[in-house]
């Protein structure tokens, strides 16, 4: 019984850090008013710190990349720039599994609308899957986040290898 339910539990965290798929055929062109998600290559973490400051919308930070929202008036900009960026493929969407401590109810909710997925919740901490746009977020409104994992699909795929 518990190992299915460990099994369960993995191939949840599996399908739930996966994005739905945007697919563009050849014939269908992309919304020009619409913003697109950029992976950008960086070789220092002060790049992603200056990309944040600079106002673009950063959503995944790993070594070498970072995943931004980049708005169409800007991406002229961006490939004028040195930094060199592809269309972000789902893979590179990295998701973290943190806990939460210094919450309270009223945050729960907020939690949920800034697009956290909840796993738990105790009387004095969350724990829930989120990228690193959102734990910045969680860290300037005051709360203590901790990370568990740092990428949730090797953490699925370590926790199913277990069983």
């Amino acid at each position: 019984m518990s190992k299915m339910l460990t099994f369960t539990l993995a191939f949840c965290m599996l399908t739930a850090c996966q994005r739905p798929e945007q697919k563009h055929s050849a014939t269908q062109a992309r919304d020009p008013n619409l913003p697109q998600m950029k992976k950008i290559e960086i070789e220092r973490p002060e790049q992603a710190d200056s990309l944040i400051q600079a106002g673009v919308d950063v959503i995944v930070v790993e070594g070498t990349y970072v995943i931004a929202r980049v708005a169409q008036t800007d991406i002229a900009a961006l490939e004028d720039s040195q930094l060199n960026s592809v269309d972000a493929e789902e893979s590179d969407f990295v998701q973290r599994l943190i806990k939460i401590s210094g919450h309270n109810r009223e945050h729960l909710t907020e939690f949920a609308e800034m697009g956290l997925d909840i796993w738990e919740v105790q009387a004095d901490t969350v724990l829930a899957q989120a990228f690193d746009k959102h734990i910045s977020q969680l860290r300037q409104n005051g709360l203590s986040v901790k990370i568990i994992a740092r990428d949730i699909r090797n953490y699925a795929k370590k926790l199913a290898a277990e069983q």
